[in-house]
Protein backbone atom coordinates (compact mmCIF):
# COMPACT_ATOMS: atom_id res chain seq x y z
CA UNK A 1 0.00 0.00 0.00
CA UNK A 2 1.31 3.50 -0.72
CA UNK A 3 0.35 4.58 2.80
CA UNK A 4 2.94 2.36 4.48
CA UNK A 5 5.86 4.49 5.54
CA UNK A 6 7.70 2.14 7.86
CA UNK A 7 7.66 -1.53 8.85
CA UNK A 8 5.40 -2.53 11.69
CA UNK A 9 5.57 -6.10 12.94
CA UNK A 10 4.79 -7.88 16.17
CA UNK A 11 5.21 -11.36 17.54
CA UNK A 12 3.43 -12.72 20.57
CA UNK A 13 4.91 -15.63 22.47
CA UNK A 14 3.81 -17.16 25.79
CA UNK A 15 6.36 -15.11 27.77
CA UNK A 16 6.67 -11.90 25.73
CA UNK A 17 5.36 -9.58 23.06
CA UNK A 18 7.86 -7.98 20.69
CA UNK A 19 6.97 -5.08 18.41
CA UNK A 20 9.06 -3.37 15.78
CA UNK A 21 7.84 0.01 14.55
CA UNK A 22 10.38 1.36 12.09
CA UNK A 23 13.60 1.18 14.10
CA UNK A 24 11.91 1.18 17.51
CA UNK A 25 11.89 -2.31 19.08
CA UNK A 26 9.72 -2.79 22.15
CA UNK A 27 9.51 -5.91 24.34
CA UNK A 28 6.69 -6.46 26.84
CA UNK A 29 7.01 -9.22 29.44
CA UNK A 30 4.42 -9.91 32.15
CA UNK A 31 5.50 -8.47 35.49
CA UNK A 32 8.50 -6.61 34.06
CA UNK A 33 9.22 -3.15 32.78
CA UNK A 34 8.74 -2.55 29.08
CA UNK A 35 12.07 -2.49 27.25
CA UNK A 36 12.42 -0.17 24.27
CA UNK A 37 15.46 0.07 22.03
CA UNK A 38 16.34 1.96 18.90
CA UNK A 39 18.05 -0.33 16.41
CA UNK A 40 20.21 0.62 13.45
CA UNK A 41 18.55 0.20 10.05
CA UNK A 42 21.09 -2.39 8.88
CA UNK A 43 20.31 -4.52 11.98
CA UNK A 44 16.59 -4.78 11.18
CA UNK A 45 16.75 -7.72 8.71
CA UNK A 46 18.62 -9.87 11.27
CA UNK A 47 16.19 -8.81 13.99
CA UNK A 48 13.30 -9.89 11.76
CA UNK A 49 14.83 -13.37 11.58
CA UNK A 50 16.11 -13.74 15.15
CA UNK A 51 13.22 -12.22 17.11
CA UNK A 52 10.24 -12.23 14.77
CA UNK A 53 10.98 -15.47 12.89
CA UNK A 54 10.30 -13.60 9.66
CA UNK A 55 13.13 -14.01 7.15
CA UNK A 56 13.27 -11.44 4.38
CA UNK A 57 14.82 -12.16 0.95
CA UNK A 58 18.15 -10.37 0.44
CA UNK A 59 16.83 -7.91 -2.16
CA UNK A 60 13.90 -6.94 0.05
CA UNK A 61 16.19 -6.63 3.07
CA UNK A 62 18.42 -4.23 1.14
CA UNK A 63 15.39 -2.16 0.12
CA UNK A 64 14.15 -2.14 3.70
CA UNK A 65 17.49 -0.90 5.03
CA UNK A 66 17.61 1.84 2.39
CA UNK A 67 14.06 2.93 3.22
CA UNK A 68 14.74 3.00 6.96
CA UNK A 69 17.91 5.03 6.44
CA UNK A 70 15.96 7.57 4.38
CA UNK A 71 13.14 7.76 6.92
CA UNK A 72 15.53 8.39 9.77
CA UNK A 73 17.43 11.04 7.84
CA UNK A 74 14.25 13.09 7.29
Amino acid sequence: TPFVLRPLIQRQQPDRLDMLDGISWTTHRPGREVVQETVRPHDVPKLLVDVFDNPVPREEADLLVTRLEKLNAE
